[in-house]
């Protein structure tokens, strides 16, 4: 899941040094919520330090937003959040421009610590293998980076893969990662708009695969042995579509293509579904599916975004498939919205509740 790219600002970006506060004993060790719900991670504004985690519980209806400044009440995230994993009841959250993955307990958002990294290596995707090895994709290393999410430490061990990687996934004994070339700044180096596959078990780079140009996200669907990628094209070119590519895990080649708009591409909980967002430019846009089992599936839509000021920027499905879960960015300036919808092809969400700014990724826990 991604953050809105400032291309005009790359130059500054790189040579920008963060500066965020280490934490120390978190208070409230009473702020407990119920057991099942979602976090919404806001990137926030960049350089502006305003990333924020809002919580929803469904066993009471209650959001609670600024979630981690509440349990913690000295300390912030930092500035331009990009994911959050879980690993058990503990939470991982990449934290781009001061380079550092937060990590807070699922339970009560106490904060356990934080994970330095090199400056200005720009954070992103976070693959957790298991409790003692970890992945985040560096955007302007050009590497994957490996920690330790048990004592969080980094160890400076990092793989090469290609140009301004950004999304990762993990199936199998492979990683999968989206390089995207950085848009229209470096579309045309090598591995741009490539897939790299990453062995494990040695750490090198196994293959790569051309999916197309602006290759941003990457999810992994088990069920069915398959890859599926989704690439933004330049932004230079706004009347050129993207797409999502199909790959077979056990060749690695491309099985399937759809040429489409989509962001935050998402599987449901069977795997026989792939959700995105499609069309933010578009005159019509929202929440699209494709229907994995189907041998000829073409794109179909399942939500309308009637509200041409709304820039949906994030989406995810509920366990048991019956909600879909949108974060409307509105115009990326100002807070946010969470639009809970049923999962059928009504378009008048049935709760709304205020985020913080540009809600770029919902997890349920």
């Amino acid at each position: 899941m991604t953050f809105h790219q400032n291309y005009l600002l790359l130059l500054i970006l790189i040579l920008c040094v963060s500066c965020v506060r280490t934490p120390n004993s978190p208070e409230n060790s009473d702020f407990i919520t119920g057991e099942n719900g979602v976090f919404i991670l806001c990137e926030g504004l960049w350089g502006s330090d305003n990333a924020t985690i809002s919580r929803f519980d469904f066993s009471n209806g209650i959001i609670i937003n600024q979630y981690f400044r509440k349990a913690n009440p000295e300390l912030r995230i930092g500035d331009t959040a990009s994911d959050l994993e879980i690993k058990g009841d503990t939470a991982f959250v990449s934290v781009s421009t001061s380079s550092t993955i937060e990590v807070f307990s699922k339970i009560n958002g106490k904060s356990i610590g934080r994970i330095f990294l090199p400056q200005n290596s720009m954070p992103r995707d976070i693959v957790i293998i298991n409790d003692t090895i970890g992945y985040v994709t560096l955007l302007f290393k050009n590497q994957i980076a490996k920690f330790n999410p048990k004592t969080l430490t980094y160890s400076g061990e990092t793989i090469d893969v290609g140009p301004f990687p950004e999304g990762a996934t993990r199936l199998g004994n492979y990683l999968y990662v989206a390089n995207s070339g950085y848009g229209d700044f470096f579309h045309n180096a090598p591995k741009a708009g490539s897939l790299s596959v990453v062995d494990i078990n040695n750490s090198k780079e196994f293959k790569s695969i051309f999916c197309g140009k602006n290759l941003i996200e990457v999810v992994a669907n088990a069920k069915y042995n398959r890859i599926y990628a989704a690439y933004y094209n330049l932004p230079s070119l706004p009347d050129s579509l993207g797409g999502i590519v199909e790959i077979d895990a056990a060749t690695h080649q491309i099985t399937r293509h759809w040429r489409t708009r989509p962001t935050d591409i998402t599987l449901s909980p069977s795997m026989d579904t792939l959700y995105f967002l499609q069309g933010n430019t578009d005159a019509i846009s929202g929440v699209f599916f494709i229907p994995l089992n189907k041998s000829f599936a073409q794109i179909e839509q399942k939500i309308i975004n009637k509200n041409p000021n709304s820039i949906w920027y994030s989406l995810a499905i509920s366990p048991d498939a019956s909600l879909v879960l949108v974060g409307n960015a509105k115009r990326f300036t100002s807070n946010g919205e969470l639009l809970i919808f049923k999962n059928n092809f009504d378009s008048i969400p049935i709760k709304t509740y205020p985020v913080g700014v540009n809600p770029n990724k919902i997890v349920f826990f």
